[in-house]
């Protein structure tokens, strides 16, 4: 299994890397407002598989998940990151999400999968090799997970503005 550098070394870097690439595009102000893309990338095996994940996207209560999320990651050097998901939900009833990183400039960063089911959620970000996994709490008002990225680091995720 390969190992990753450090967290606390390699996530400053990553994201950085993202704010320097976000901030070159021209676009970048349009990109803040722009609505999340469809990230469900699972394929179906054939149409009446379609038909039952459609179904089964369509059932699950949008609201439980949809918004916007925040919460703080504390790295082992001291530092402090907040860390924000935006989640929507498609016409089609799947799920995307765009992570921001507002203390390293970081806005808008596609989130490539987005799963909920049974009160768990899964974010994959794969440009930053990120995972993020965890549990929507009964009132719905928090979201108790990790963050994994080479290590993992608690991260729980509140209902932001």
């Amino acid at each position: 299994m390969k190992r990753f550098p450090d967290f606390a070394t390699i996530i400053p870097v990553i994201f950085a890397i993202l704010a320097g690439t976000l901030a070159s595009c021209s676009d970048t102000a349009q990109r803040k407002s722009e609505p999340a893309i469809k990230t469900d990338n699972a394929q179906p095996q054939n149409e009446s598989q379609e038909k039952a994940d459609l179904t089964q996207r369509k059932t699950e209560p949008a609201e439980k998940i949809e918004g916007k999320w925040a919460g703080t990651l504390k790295i082992s050097s001291g530092q402090v990151l907040r860390v924000e998901f935006e989640i929507s939900r498609g016409e089609d009833g799947a799920l995307a999400a765009l992570l921001n990183s507002p203390d390293q400039g970081a806005w808008g960063v596609h989130v490539d999968k987005t799963t909920f089911e049974n009160n768990n959620l899964r974010l994959e970000v794969k440009s930053i090799q990120g995972i993020y996994q965890g549990k929507l709490r009964e009132d719905g008002l928090a979201i108790e997970g990790q963050w994994i990225q080479g290590d993992s680091l608690p991260l729980e995720l509140k209902r932001a503005q």
